[in-house]
């Protein structure tokens, strides 16, 4: 189209709203305590040449003050600063905070923060504690940092998943073969599966089959997940949520109960 014509177009649908500003979970840090100002320099002296008379200036004004107690010693709130520098520093409850981590140790971890309420008045918004994601630095709480910021669902399934997942399968005869368009290979071609010992998902296969003319035909199978989920199920709902299995360098967090 033209450069010069702006594009515009028409909302049709809202597919899904994000949750309130007030309802999000945000991975924080401890704020650390503001470094006390520097000394202030020493007091100025001068003479007036024509008197003699000798001046003496307090440089700075007050004495030089004692360093500011960190924020989680003093208190009803504790401020906390977020990992997104999108977010602003949230004041939580110190009372929410649970006293299994000493206070003096607090500032050694990643936090998750639920964001409660943004006073009209208020310098910043209130938060209330959600969960110790882990120390920082360690692969424990920065991956468990990492997996909150991008909105991966860790949750264990529900019974209800498990459930429906636990059922028996039997390979489909003729008639629902022929209905669902698929075919039964095993007799009539070489079939095997490649998937490791080690893999997480086995679901890839191999089949050949020699041609009339002395060429093989190699076929590639993929599993058709699918086949296992009802529309609307437990199963087929917690998969549109989590969208994807999400690979870590040492662990997964699957889309589908390792039942299927």
């Amino acid at each position: 189209f033209d450069a010069a014509v702006q594009p515009s177009g028409t909302v049709v649908h809202v597919l899904e709203r994000r949750p309130a500003l007030a309802e999000r979970l945000v991975v924080c840090r401890l704020k650390e305590a503001a470094a006390p100002p520097p000394p202030p320099p020493p007091p100025k002296e001068e003479v007036d040449e024509e008197t003699g008379e000798r001046f003496v200036y307090a440089a700075g004004g007050a004495a030089w003050p004692p360093p500011r107690a960190p924020p989680h010693l003093t208190g009803p709130l504790v401020e906390f600063e977020p990992v997104d520098d999108t977010y602003p520093n949230i004041m939580v409850a110190r009372s929410t905070i649970p006293d299994h981590v000493a206070p003096s140790k607090w500032g050694d971890y990643l936090y998750s923060i639920r964001l409660d309420v943004w006073r009209e008045q208020g310098r910043l918004p209130l938060g209330t504690f959600n969960l110790f994601l882990g120390k920082v630095g360690s692969i424990e709480g920065e991956t468990a940092a990492l997996l909150q910021e991008c909105g991966v669902r860790t949750h264990d399934f529900s019974d209800e998943i498990y459930e429906e997942c636990n059922q028996p399968f039997m390979i489909p005869g003729a008639e629902e073969l022929k209905r669902t368009h698929r075919a039964d290979l095993r007799e009539k071609e070489f079939c095997i599966t490649i998937d490791p010992p080690t893999a997480r998902d086995l679901d890839d296969a191999l089949s050949c089959e020699r041609l009339p003319n002395g060429t093989y035909r190699v076929g590639v199978h993929i599993a058709d997940v699918s086949h296992f989920v009802q529309p609307e199920s437990e199963t087929d709902q917690e998969a549109f949520q989590r969208c994807t299995t999400v690979y870590l360098v040492q662990k997964c967090i699957p889309m589908y109960s390792a039942l299927i």
